[in-house]
C-alpha cells in the first residue's frame, strides 16, 4: 500500500476521503507531491513501522519515527497530522494544539480540520465540545451531499427536458409531413412511405411529451423545495 493511503487508513480518514471530493483532491495532491520523493526503503519499512507502532499504542516509538520522517518531509500534512494524533493520545495537548494550528494555517479541508479538532477536544476531556464538532461535521457532510444530489437532479432533468422537446418537435414535424403527404399524393408507394413517417412521428411524439411532463414535474418540485427551505 502506498504511504499516503497507509497514513490515511491509520488516521481513520478513508471514509472522509471517499465522501468529499475536496478531501480526495487534497490527499491526491499529497500523493503527487511526496510519494515520488520517497525512497523505496521509506515506503516499505519506515511508513509501515510507524503505522504498526501507532496501532499497537507504542506512541513513544511512533512519535520518534514520525519526527524522523518529518525531518525528510517537513511540509507533509499527513505526517504532521499523525504526529498530532500521537500527541493527543499521549495527552501532550500543547504540542498537539500547535501542530493542528499549523495544519489549519496550511489550508487543509474544513472537514478534516473539524474531525481533528473533535479528536483534540476528546483528548482534553471536553466531551461536549467534541460532540458539537462531530455533529457539525456530520451536518456539513449531509448538507453538501444533499446540495450535490439536488444539483445533479436539476442538471439531469434540464438536459432530459431539452432532448424531450427536441424529440417532440421532431415527432410533431414527422407526423405533420407524413399526414399531409398521405393526403396529397396518389401513388400507393408514396402513401405507404408518408404513412410510415406519420406513424413514426406519432410514436416519437408520445414518449417525448411524457418525458417533458415528467422532467417539468421534477424541476417544479425542486424549485418548491428550495423555496420552502429558503
Amino acid at each position: 500500500m502506498p504511504s499516503t493511503d497507509l497514513l490515511i487508513a491509520t488516521l481513520n480518514l478513508t471514509e472522509l476521503e471517499k465522501r468529499r471530493p475536496e478531501v480526495r483532491q487534497c490527499f491526491d495532491a499529497v500523493r503527487a507531491k511526496f510519494e515520488p520523493l520517497e525512497d523505496e526503503a521509506a515506503q516499505k519499512k519506515k511508513y509501515p513501522d510507524l503505522c504498526k507502532a501507532f496501532k499497537a499504542s507504542l506512541y513513544h516509538d511512533a512519535r520518534e519515527q514520525a519526527e524522523k520522517l518529518l525531518q525528510s518531509f517537513p511540509a507533509h500534512p499527513l505526517l504532521r497530522m499523525i504526529l498530532a494524533q500521537i500527541c493527543m493520545n499521549m495527552k501532550q495537548t500543547h504540542e498537539a494544539a500547535a501542530l493542528l494550528y499549523r495544519l489549519e494555517a496550511e489550508g487543509l479541508p474544513e472537514e478534516v480540520m473539524l474531525e481533528m479538532k473533535a479528536r483534540f477536544c476528546a483528548a482534553t476531556a471536553d466531551e461536549s465540545r467534541s460532540h458539537k464538532l462531530k455533529s457539525e461535521l456530520r451536518h456539513m457532510l449531509d448538507t453538501k451531499e444533499k446540495v450535490e444530489r439536488e444539483t445533479h437532479m436539476t442538471v439531469t432533468a434540464a438536459a432530459s427536458l431539452t432532448w424531450a422537446w427536441l424529440g417532440a418537435l421532431a415527432g410533431f414535424s414527422m407526423a405533420i409531413i407524413g399526414g399531409c403527404g398521405c393526403f396529397t399524393t396518389q401513388v400507393d408507394t408514396e402513401q405507404f412511405l408518408f404513412g410510415g413517417l406519420a406513424f413514426l412521428g406519432v410514436g416519437l411524439l408520445g414518449p417525448s411529451l411524457w418525458w417533458i411532463r415528467k422532467n417539468n414535474k421534477v424541476l417544479h418540485e425542486l424549485k418548491v423545495y428550495r423555496r420552502e427551505k429558503a
